[in-house]
């Protein structure tokens, strides 16, 4: 049923006519557009979509928006005024409480509840107001101190006066607040590009956009976790009103597609068999999200269900029901390492300790779902809206399975609520939408809810692990074997990627004399696992940390200095062939010793006759003594720390490591599609540039534009990699704008994963800036001595009378003087010039300009047409031809 009400919005009235069990968030967004209020959940769980009701925070997926009439309704939108930031506004984006940004509203929204009633609230307030608000990105650091400098600066009303402060509570001086950073740019504390707008509900995510005459669509899962698909009767869900299209696997192309070539093993919509509770078995598209969720329940599907798997000890057993017949039992990848002599290693070792450890699921959770939009230009271009952090992989892939060319798929990347390796790869809303829009002409948008999302998967590998580990009498390690069986779920995704990196990191971070590996990466009946920040290697660290910890406790050594003796040094290569460049764990090590008075402490625990993890307080709990809470706080702590029940605050110490960059592209060779050209051996290099950038200056030298396709997902590559285009032109940040969200525009980049945007990406803008300031030094040598009003930098002067060798030696000076990168030999400089010239790393072109005086002819050319004019007076000429493709005339 339809009603209608007038709701008052940011001190604004509204007539909105909506269904009756609507939702106020519904309203806000798909009504009013009134996007900065986030879907996160839809339950009242994660805090995106507060607003304020009569000054009240409130979650908005939780209200009726039937019954918000008289109320006082406030959103994001609502707080600046007249384009100025309120101080709660001023403190995120200066304390860095903004990550993705996708929580941002609704924290700012509780901030600002709370420093309304008490303008000095203590850290247990902020804490208390928050507490139905998540984050997923920021660990609430930032945004505590946001709120905190807010509530100073509401009794102050001088925001700008109120200092930043560090993590430690110490005054945090940023540009312009009297520092003189060695650097203009990079190591200087600025706040992030787009804080703003994510500040103030500008930030455009996905499921935000909405595009003329868009549908929705929703994908139907499987309800059962294994069987086979006997038959699909769809003929209702097509008969309902306002269903425009309906798929099966019957309608998707054969192609199958995953993430590495070798493992390709999904399919857009199942063909024959369910693998797991939620496996894509049909979509649809209709004129809003209830028609098409209405639709999906009039589906028949008839399941004849096999048994399934849930352990992968028991699928890798014979006889144990088989996911995929190319996977003999059901292991996915096997990885076999040995290196060095193991035997011997552990014959010589002076003690043995062997262990198993278990490393369980876990999901990524961003708060952004999600969501993808997929329209058909009329040239037959694919333009995709996607949130994900591997913008061209999805455009490979959508390209792969749709077999267009790669040059028909158009990747837009808009503002992305958080990551974290779940949205490294093209999911089935990418290829879903983009099916469902040519069928029906329109743009399709499609959004996974909470509980899809866990359907969908693509989260950490159970792993379990069994460890074996030889040390000498002074702990130095003599050998060491791992046997890993990994829980991957029915498909393969990041999986092989995952089971090397199981094992092959551990090495990273100590000297093995001898190494070996066993991996196994198991499928079974749940969704499928993927990448998860650092795949693969959290768990195993763990679990190696913990056993390095209960050698040292058998050998009396203390657990740090255990590891200064097996620590891996700078360029050194593994036992298993890792080139390790950078490497600072020793003095990590030494710093955290230090700072965290581990000596003292650790001495104090071991005078008392037991290691710490012996008598249980490294971990803080203790598994025996008095059963009663009495006696346990009557007893004497070793280090004189008082327990807490059975708990006790401790000390510990646990180390880790990951790689920065990755060496190869996920599939192999050139960037053509798999079906485009043959079988490729697998090279140890890299085939193409994995990161480029253009940086592109404006006619009037006042900007500079970066355009580069590093995935920004809240770990704030942008705002990096902006400075490091600013470093390198000498111009400040302000003055540099960045575009990484179009494929059409920004060149080729693999992606955010394996820390590998500040190292690959920044490279490759730090050369493009580099290239820029040596193609404009010609010019700075003719410019005098200016000072731009932006900026404080004075142009020396260097006219072409100068010897060539002195302005070299002037341009080496002044990048010793900034520490620029070894290539760069020269620094821009703000100026007025009279000639400009503009460089690309894609393009070289020359534009010169030239005055009357400096030039007496022009001439004009086309391509499709050449032609001179002459005009002269009439004492010069006496005759005047005309001239025209089909006919000459003469007249004298």
């Amino acid at each position: 049923m339809t009603v209608t009400r007038t709701l008052t919005i940011n001190g604004h009235e509204y007539a909105v006519a909506f269904d009756a069990n609507d939702t106020l968030l519904d309203v806000l967004r798909d009504k009013l557009g009134l996007t900065g209020t986030k879907k996160g959940c839809n339950v009242g769980d994660c805090g995106a979509c507060t607003v304020l009701i009569d000054g009240e925070a409130m979650n908005s997926c939780l209200l009726l928006a039937a019954q918000m009439e008289g109320k006082a309704i406030t959103t994001i939108e609502g707080l600046a005024q007249n384009g100025e930031l309120t101080p709660v506004q001023n403190a995120f984006v200066h304390e860095g409480g903004i990550q993705c940004g996708y929580c941002t509203p609704g924290m700012v929204m509780s901030a600002t509840a709370l420093l309304n009633k008490n303008q000095n609230p203590t850290t247990d307030d902020i804490k208390e107001a928050l507490a139905g608000n998540m984050c997923r990105c920021t660990g609430y650091a930032g945004i505590l101190r946001a709120v905190r400098r807010a509530g100073r600066s509401a009794k102050s009303d001088e925001n700008e006066a109120v200092p930043s402060r560090d993590r430690e509570g110490a005054e945090n001086p940023r540009r312009g607040e009297g520092t003189s950073p060695q650097y203009d740019s990079v190591g200087v504390s600025i706040p992030r590009v787009d804080a703003a707008d994510k500040v103030t509900g500008r930030a455009q995510y996905t499921a935000d956009i909405h595009l003329p005459s868009m549908i929705h669509g929703k994908i139907l899962g499987s309800p059962i976790a294994h069987g086979r698909i006997k038959r699909i009767d769809t003929s209702r869900a097509e008969a309902l009103p306002g269903v425009l299209a309906v798929i099966t696997g019957a309608d998707v192309p054969d192609t199958m597609y995953g993430v590495s070539p070798a493992r390709y093993d999904e399919h857009v919509l199942a063909k024959d068999k369910v693998r797991h509770v939620g496996d894509p078995v049909a979509a649809v598209a209709a004129i809003d999200e209830k028609t098409a969720e209405k639709a999906l329940s009039l589906i028949e599907v008839e399941y004849e269900e096999l048994p399934a798997v849930f352990d992968p000890t028991e699928a890798v057993a014979d006889g144990a029901p088989q996911l995929h017949d190319r996977y003999k039992n059901n292991i996915n990848t096997h990885v076999d390492h040995t290196f060095g002599d193991v035997e011997k290693g552990f014959a010589e070792s002076h003690h043995v300790r062997e262990e198993t450890f278990t490393g369980n699921h876990v999901y990524q959770s961003p708060l952004e779902p999600h969501a993808s939009i997929a329209t058909w230009d009329h040239d037959g271009t694919l333009v995709l809206y996607s949130s994900t952090q591997v913008p061209h992989y999805v455009q490979y892939m959508m390209a792969h399975v749709l077999h267009i060319p790669l040059g028909k798929v158009r990747v837009i990347r808009p503002t992305v609520g958080g990551g974290f390796g779940g949205k490294a790869a093209t999911s089935p809303l990418d290829l879903c939408s983009a099916i469902l829009s040519k069928k029906t002409g329109r743009p399709v948008k499609m959004v996974y809810s909470r509980e899809e999302m866990f359907h969908y998967g693509r989260g950490r590998h159970k792993q379990h692990m069994k460890f074996k580990l030889g040390v000498d009498r002074d702990g130095k390690i003599k050998a060491f074997e791992s046997e890993i069986y990994l829980d991957g779920g029915a498909y393969s995704s990041f999986g092989v990627a995952t089971a090397y990196y199981a094992g092959s990191v551990v090495p990273t971070l100590y000297q093995f004399p001898a190494y070996k590996y066993n991996g196994y990466r198991v499928m079974t009946n749940k969704p499928a696992c993927g990448a998860m920040r650092g795949h693969g290697v959290p768990q195993p660290r763990f679990a190696f940390e913990c056993l390095l910890n209960m050698i040292a406790d058998d050998l009396r050594i203390d657990p740090i200095e255990i590891r200064r003796r097996n620590a891996m040094t700078p360029n050194t290569k593994t036992i298993n062939e890792m080139d390790i460049g950078s490497c600072e764990f020793l003095a990590t090590l030494d710093a955290a010793c230090d700072k965290s008075g581990w000596n003292e402490k650790y001495q104090r625990a071991a005078g008392s006759g037991f290691p710490p993890s012996q008598g249980g307080i490294e971990g803080g709990r203790s598994p025996s003594g008095p059963s009663n809470d009495e006696d346990i706080a009557d007893r004497e702590d070793p280090r004189g720390l008082k327990p807490a029940g059975r708990w006790s605050k401790g000390i510990g110490v646990g180390c880790g490591g990951f790689v920065s960059g990755a060496g190869y592209c996920i599939y192999r060779g050139q960037v053509q599609l798999s079906h485009e050209k043959g079988p490729e051996h697998f090279q140890k290099k890299s085939i193409f540039p994995h990161a480029n950038a253009i940086v592109k200056i404006s006619e009037d030298g006042m900007a500079a534009v970066l355009l580069i396709g590093a995935a920004e997902i809240g770990q704030g590559s942008d705002t990096v990699l902006t400075q490091m285009c600013a470093e390198s032109l000498g111009i400040p940040t302000s003055r540099v704008r960045i575009r990484s969200e179009d494929s059409d525009i920004s060149p080729l980049d693999l992606g955010a994963y394996s820390s590998r945007v500040t190292l690959m990406a920044g490279h490759a803008v730090s050369r493009a800036a580099e290239d820029v300031v040596n193609k404009m030094r010609p010019t700075q040598r003719r410019c005098s001595a200016v000072r731009s009003p932006t900026s404080s930098h004075a142009l020396a002067k260097c006219t072409p009378s100068e010897p060539r060798a002195s302005a070299r030696a002037d341009l080496r000076k002044r990048a010793t003087k900034r520490r620029l990168t070894l290539r760069v030999k020269g620094r821009m400089r703000d100026a007025a010039t009279k000639g400009i010239r503009t460089a690309t790393v894609m393009e070289r072109s020359r534009f010169r300009a030239a005055t009357v005086r400096e030039r007496t002819q022009f001439r004009a050319a086309t391509v499709r047409e050449r032609t001179q004019f002459r005009a002269t007076t009439v004492r010069e000429r006496t005759r005047f031809r005309a001239a025209t493709i089909r006919e000459r005339t003469v007249y004298p």
